[in-house]
């Protein structure tokens, strides 16, 4: 299994890492084990957030949804999120449960593949297998516990600073358990490109000149990014908007 993304060797190539420019790089140079091919399916603006968001959401996914039909609840319908129903649904099977407190996320939800749209006061305890909090902060972790059965799972993707405070007796009667997952190793990562290709699984972006990055980072500062932001060149952004 590669676990790659775990190596307590590894070394940041976008954020931080010394050397290392991320996007605002004009070239890198590495190791070609650790090169994607981009199926020719998926344009390079859908890409970019797959190898991010996507396979965030997808090692998660791999590891705690384990068969079809599993009652999955995603928090948030954002970057994270918006991904995460549609893996769910499309590639997995899974009866998601769209959890939010925006009705007017509801249509597009359901367009990405949730079969309900609640808020998490809506569900009764004990419903769900698993529960993916795509998140940042604000919601309260024992409550989004008590929704999963049976050896259910929280699991906890979006970074954020809340502190998760739960007692052992919260999980110990039910054998439940809390997680946390980050991106994936090379396999997964195939994995997860075959499968958006397959399934036409895609990140909603908004596409926007490498020259705005200012008004880009602006955009995102103020919650107003749908639900990724990708900055293109001006020879790719003028086809983009063919």
């Amino acid at each position: 299994m590669c676990l790659q993304n775990v190596c307590p060797e590894a070394a940041a190539t976008i954020m931080g890492g010394g050397k290392n420019y991320g996007g605002f790089a004009e070239r890198f140079r590495g190791s070609g084990n650790l090169a994607f091919k981009i199926p020719e399916a998926i344009n390079p603006a859908e890409a970019a957030p797959l190898l991010c968001a996507g396979i965030t959401v997808w090692s998660a996914i791999k590891r705690y949804v384990t068969r079809p039909g599993m009652k999955v609840g995603v928090v948030g319908l954002g970057g994270l999120g918006h991904l995460a129903i549609q893996f769910l649904a499309k590639a997995v099977g899974a009866e998601v449960y769209a959890i939010s407190h925006s009705p007017s996320k509801e249509e597009e939800a359901k367009n990405l593949g949730a079969a309900h749209f609640v808020g998490v006061e809506d569900i009764k305890d004990g419903t769900l297998d698993v529960v993916m909090n795509t998140t940042t902060g604000g919601m309260d972790a024992k409550q989004l516990l008590q929704k999963v059965g049976f050896n259910g799972t929280l699991i906890y993707v979006g970074g954020g600073s809340d502190t998760i405070k739960i007692l052992a007796m919260d999980l110990i009667p039910a054998q439940k358990q809390v997680v946390g997952s980050c991106v994936g190793g090379r396999a997964q990562m195939r994995e997860m490109f075959h499968l958006a290709a397959l399934h036409n699984i895609k990140p909603i972006v908004d596409r926007m000149p490498l020259e705005q990055c200012n008004e880009a980072v602006d955009k995102l500062m103020a919650g107003k990014a749908r639900y990724r932001i990708v900055l293109e060149t001006g020879d790719a952004f003028a086809k983009s908007n063919l």
